[in-house]
């Protein structure tokens, strides 16, 4: 198979995909999404699918490169939805022996319940769940394209310079709710980082952090197991917590640890002088 180089050896066409207005094109995309997917409808979703995913890749394409994924990269770009990806919104992948591109997107993180102030991703307010996942789609295409010109990845000078030049991105991160960021938080804080703080359910948040404790890394733990309580350290956490006991590692899901307060132990002091 040729390679996907091979058909575009000339960078300065690099510099027809380069975009203007790309406000103008985010509203473009967005109307041709809601309009096209199935699931996605007023910007929002509560599911998800390859092919909604699909039609947010074919909006992009069309409205700000023209139609170069469909043109040269076609049926090489590969897309998948992952329940595994609990800190990373999204990621791209190269298969260097057959040149093809598997774009990653983290359902977890995309049907966590929506911030209602909204999100910044890639440096850009985002006040919807589907402007997040087209400037996180956005994000990943621009790493494709970086790769197929110069054979690079990662988030240097010069990739900064394209996903601004293609898509007016301003950073390379994002800052979306993830399932480590709300779990290791009262429940306080989750409902007010995901509906505000006047939200009708603060009163019921407030009365479950008087009775819950935060689990974070690095914190000692109690858990039952078998009929026996067990106690250890947590070493990570992801969907499940990695409890370490001994030798051995414990994989217990967050909402059966207990967080060990240590308790202070008053000593009196000897008299010195007898």
């Amino acid at each position: 198979m040729t390679r996907i180089q091979d058909q575009y050896k000339d960078t300065k066409k690099l510099w027809d995909l380069y975009s203007e207005n790309t406000q103008e094109k985010f509203t473009q995309v967005k109307d041709i999404v809601n309009e096209a997917s199935k699931n996605i409808s007023d910007n929002a979703f509560t599911r998800l699918s390859v092919v909604d995913v699909r039609c947010v890749i074919d909006a992009i394409d069309k409205v700000y490169l023209g139609g170069y994924i469909k043109d040269i990269v076609g049926t090489n770009l590969l897309v998948e939805l992952s329940n595994r990806m609990t800190s990373s919104a999204g990621s791209i992948r190269t298969n260097i022996t057959f040149y093809t591109f598997l774009l990653k997107i983290s359902k977890i993180i995309f049907l966590l319940p929506e911030n209602r102030g909204g999100y910044t991703v890639n440096g850009l307010f985002c006040q919807h769940r589907l402007d997040a996942l087209i400037s996180v789609v956005q994000h990943e295409l621009a790493h494709m394209i970086d790769y197929i010109f110069f054979f690079s990845s990662g988030h240097g000078s010069r990739f900064k310079g394209l996903a601004h030049n293609l898509f007016g991105h301003i950073t390379a991160s994002h800052e979306m709710h993830t399932p480590n960021s709300l779990r290791l938080s009262t429940p306080k804080e989750v409902v007010a980082k995901m509906f505000g703080n006047d939200s009708p359910y603060t009163t019921a948040a407030n009365k479950m952090a008087t009775t819950s404790s935060r689990i974070y890394v690095g914190a000692t733990v109690s858990f039952k197991h078998g009929g026996t309580t067990h106690q250890g350290e947590v070493k990570r956490i992801t969907k499940r917590a990695t409890v370490i006991i001994g030798p051995k590692k414990w994989y217990v899901p967050v909402k059966m640890l207990t967080l060990v307060t240590k308790k202070i132990i008053k000593v009196k002091l000897a008299n010195l002088n007898g």
